[in-house]
This record gives structure tokens, C-alpha cells and sequence, in this order.
């Protein structure tokens, strides 16, 4: 199921990976994560929307659960055929900006 190599991935097989992505485990399955396709990067971000200030207030559960969403996504991109390179904490202004996925 390997594409013709080009320099990104097609749209259909972003969607694919973020779908299966979203499958990754989440504290009381909050799915906190946003993903935004930008000039060939994959972007995630932190939901504050989905939080749980109440069980958890410093967001160390919501940070690693968007991290299990990320490492889906990379398994899924490698089960693609594709490497990736990821810039953790990608955006110093915005704190919601998690990472980027480039291939």
C-alpha cells in the first residue's frame, strides 16, 4: 500500500493517518488534539476546550495524550512508507502549538 513518492504525502493519505491518529488513547477519552494541514506540514495542537481542569489542572494529562496522538500518527505515516521529522513545541508564541510533522 506503498504511494508513488513525492515530495508530501497526498490528502487522502494525511486523512487516513489522522483518523487512525485519533484512535490514540486519551485521558477519559477527551481527545484534546487538534491537526491542521499547513503548506505540507502537519500541525497538532492542544484542544484547551477538551481540558479537565477539574482531574487535571497542570494539563500534564491532556500534553500526553496529544503525545500518544502524535505518535500514532508517525507510526502511521512509517506504516505509509513515509519519514517524518517533528518539531516538538513548534510555535514559542502559541503554548497550544504542539508540534509540526514534516516529511
Amino acid at each position: 500500500m506503498f504511494e508513488q513518492m513525492t515530495d508530501r504525502p497526498t490528502l487522502a493519505t494525511v486523512r487516513s493517518v489522522v483518523e487512525r491518529a485519533c484512535r490514540a488513547p486519551s485521558i477519559h477519552n477527551s481527545q484534546p488534539w487538534r491537526w491542521v494541514l499547513d503548506d505540507g506540514w502537519l500541525q497538532l495542537y492542544a484542544e484547551p476546550g477538551r481540558s479537565l481542569p477539574v482531574t487535571d489542572p497542570s494539563r500534564r494529562d491532556l500534553l500526553i495524550s496529544c503525545g500518544a496522538a502524535l505518535h500514532h500518527a508517525r507510526v502511521g505515516f512509517a506504516a505509509a512508507g513515509w519519514s517524518t521529522l517533528v518539531e516538538r513545541l513548534a510555535d514559542p508564541a502559541d503554548p497550544d502549538h504542539l508540534a509540526s510533522i514534516g516529511f
